[in-house]
C-alpha cells in the first residue's frame, strides 16, 4: 500500500502514474505522464509514494492561500485512525491492522503532522499527540466511531487545543457524500463536482480512494449525543445496531475536506496465475471492496477480463448498455435506489437479467470463441437478494443470475461487504451442488467467503493472518495458486473467488 495522491480544496495533489492507469491509458489511447523524479531533500517515508512540488510549496508557506485547508486534510489523517505507535531502536513504528490506515497516517506524517503518542488520560480517555512542523501538540480523543463493513466510514471526536470539539470522519464516497451539509455556503457544489472527478481519474489508475471530511460539534450538542452514546455502549439488546444509530446522528452536516488515493500493488504473477486458470477452464470471480471503476481497472491489470470480452454490466443506477447485436440501448437498472416497492424492483432486475442473458446468448452464438465478463456492483446485488428472498419470484431471479454467471468467463463484484462475499460463494454452492468453490484472500474481510467455500486459501499478506489461520492451506504469493491447482486432480476446481 503506498499513498499516491491526494485532492484538496479542489485541487488534486500527486504527479505521475501506476501501472494499472498506464494500462489505462494504452487501453484508450490516451497520453501517459512522465514519472516525477522525487526532490532529494524530501523525505523517504514508508507507505508514501507522493511526490507534487506544489504541495512542498504550500507546506514551507505558512501564509498560502491553500495552507489552512492542507492543515486540515492531514490533521484528519493524522488523529482518525486506531494506529498503535511503537518504539523500536529509538524510532518510531506505527502499528495498523490495516495497511491502508498506516499509509494514510504515515502520509500525515510525510507532510508534517506526525502522529507518534497515544496515551490514556485521567478522565479515561486517551491523548493523542502528534509533531506538527517541529512542536508537540496534544488533542484529546473523545469518542472512536469505529470502522465497519456495514458503515463504511470511521470519525473521531477531539477536542482541539482551543477547547472545541471537532469531528474528522472518513469513508466511502457513496457514504460519505450523502453525510455533507447541503448548505451551499458550508460545501460548494462546484467543490463537490470537481472532487468527484479527481475521484474519476484515481480510479482509472486503479487507486483506493476515500472522502475526508469533518464538522465542529457545540459543546451542549456534544453532551447531549454522549449520554445517548454511553447508554448504547451499555446496552444489554441489540448493542451493536444501537451503537451504529447513535454514531451516525452526530456524523451530519459535514463538511467537505478531500480525498485520498491509495495504490494497492499487484504481486508478482498474478496475471500468469489468473491466465492460467481462465485457460485450464475455471471459472474465476473477483469479490471486493473497492469501486465499480478501480475493480475493472484491476481486472483488465490482472488479465481477469480483457478488452476483447464482452462486457455484461449487472449495475444499480446505471443506464442500459448498448446491444452488440442491434445497436440498441438494452434495459438497465436505472433509478433502481429510488424504487421502494420489492416487486417493482424485481420486475426491473428479471427483464434486465434477461437481456443480459439474450445478449451474450447471441454473442456467443455467432462466434463460440468469444469471451464474456460480468461487472457487478454492491446495489444490484443486494436488491437481487433481496428479491431471491421472495418464494416464487425469487427463484427465477437466482435462476436467472446463475445462468448469466454460467456463460461469462470472470465475473467481478464490486462495493461488496465480507457478508456478501460469503453469500455469493453460498449462492453458487447452492446453484451448483456438482461445483468444487475455492476461495483465496488475504485479509479479515475475505475470512467469511473463505470458510464458505469447499477450499479455503489464505494468503501471508500486509493484513495480518486471519486468513491463514481461517484457511484449509496458505501460501505467500498469489501466483502460488497456480501451482497448488496444478498438482490438484485435473478439473476439481471449477469456481475460484478472491
Amino acid at each position: 500500500m503506498e499513498f499516491r495522491k491526494c485532492s484538496i480544496g479542489g485541487i488534486s495533489y500527486g504527479l505521475g502514474t501506476t501501472e494499472i492507469g498506464r494500462a489505462y491509458r494504452m487501453r484508450n489511447n490516451l497520453p501517459i505522464p512522465p514519472e516525477p523524479i522525487r526532490p532529494s531533500d524530501e523525505p523517504n517515508t514508508p507507505y508514501v509514494n507522493f511526490v507534487d512540488p506544489a504541495m512542498t510549496a504550500i507546506l514551507k508557506d505558512k501564509g498560502h492561500p491553500k495552507a489552512q485547508l492542507v492543515h486540515d486534510f492531514f490533521l484528519s489523517l493524522a488523529l482518525n485512525h486506531e494506529v498503535m505507535p511503537e518504539e523500536s531502536n529509538g524510532e518510531i513504528i506505527l502499528s495498523a491492522s490495516n495497511p491502508d490506515e498506516a499509509a494514510l497516517v504515515y502520509a500525515a506524517k510525510h507532510c508534517g503532522r506526525s502522529f507518534y503518542k497515544r496515551i490514556r488520560s485521567d478522565d479515561g480517555g486517551e491523548e493523542l499527540t502528534l509533531d506538527i512542523e517541529c512542536e508537540d501538540v496534544t488533542f484529546t480523543l473523545l469518542h472512536n466511531l469505529e470502522f465497519s463493513s456495514e458503515r463504511k466510514r470511521s470519525s473521531v471526536i477531539v477536542r482541539m487545543i482551543d477547547g472545541s470539539i471537532m469531528l474528522f470522519c472518513k469513508g466511502a464516497d457513496n457514504i460519505i457524500l450523502d453525510l455533507l451539509s447541503k448548505d451551499a455556503k458550508i460545501n460548494d457544489p462546484k467543490l463537490i463536482e470537481t472532487t468527484k472527478t479527481h475521484l474519476l481519474e484515481y480510479v482509472n489508475d486503479g487507486l483506493r480512494t476515500l472522502l475526508v471530511a469533518q464538522t465542529i460539534i457545540p459543546q451542549d450538542k456534544y453532551d447531549e449525543w454522549s449520554k445517548r452514546m454511553h447508554d448504547a455502549d451499555v446496552a444489554l439488546k441489540n448493542r451493536q445496531e444501537e451503537r451504529f444509530k447513535v454514531m451516525a446522528e452526530i456524523e451530519q452536516d459535514l463538511t467537505l475536506v478531500g480525498a485520498t488515493a491509495i495504490e494497492d500493488k499487484l504481486q508478482d504473477g498474478v496475471g500468469d496465475a489468473i491466465s492460467s486458470l481462465r485457460l485450464g477452464g475455471v471459472k474465476v470471480w473477483m469479490l471486493t471492496g473497492d469501486k465499480v471503476g478501480t475493480a475493472e481497472n484491476i481486472g483488465f491489470s490482472c488479465e481477469l477480463i480483457t478488452k476483447e470480452m464482452l462486457s455484461l454490466r449487472f449495475v444499480g443506477d446505471e443506464k442500459g448498455q448498448i446491444s452488440e447485436i442491434s445497436n440498441t440501448s438494452l434495459s438497465g437498472l436505472e433509478s433502481l435506489s429510488q424504487l421502494h416497492s420489492i416487486k417493482e424492483k424485481n420486475n426491473k432486475i428479471s427483464q434486465h437479467l434477461k437481456d443480459l442473458l439474450a445478449e451474450v446468448q447471441e454473442v456467443i452464438k455467432l462466434n463460440p470463441q468469444r469471451e464474456a465478463c460480468l461487472i457487478v456492483d454492491t446495489d444490484a446485488l443486494t436488491a437481487l437478494e433481496m428479491g431471491m428472498e421472495q418464494d416464487n419470484e425469487g427463484k427465477e431471479l437466482g435462476a436467472l443470475f446463475i445462468s448469466l454467471s454460467n456463460l461469462v468467463k470472470s465475473v467481478i463484484c464490486a462495493r461488496v461487504s465480507p457478508k456478501q462475499k460469503a453469500r455469493v460463494v453460498k449462492m453458487v454452492r447452492n446453484a451448483s451442488p456438482r461445483t468444487v468453490t475455492l476461495s483465496i484472500g488475504d485479509g479479515a474481510n475475505d475470512v467469511p467467503m473463505i470458510q464458505t467455500a469447499h477450499v479455503g486459501i489464505g494468503i501471508y499478506g500486509l493484513e495480518g493472518r486471519q486468513a491463514v489461520n481461517a484457511s484449509d492451506y496458505a501460501i505467500g504469493q498469489f501466483r502460488f495458486l497456480k501451482t497448488l491447482l496444478l498438482f490438484m486432480e485435473d478439473g476439481i476446481i471449477e469456481d475460484v473467488l478472491y
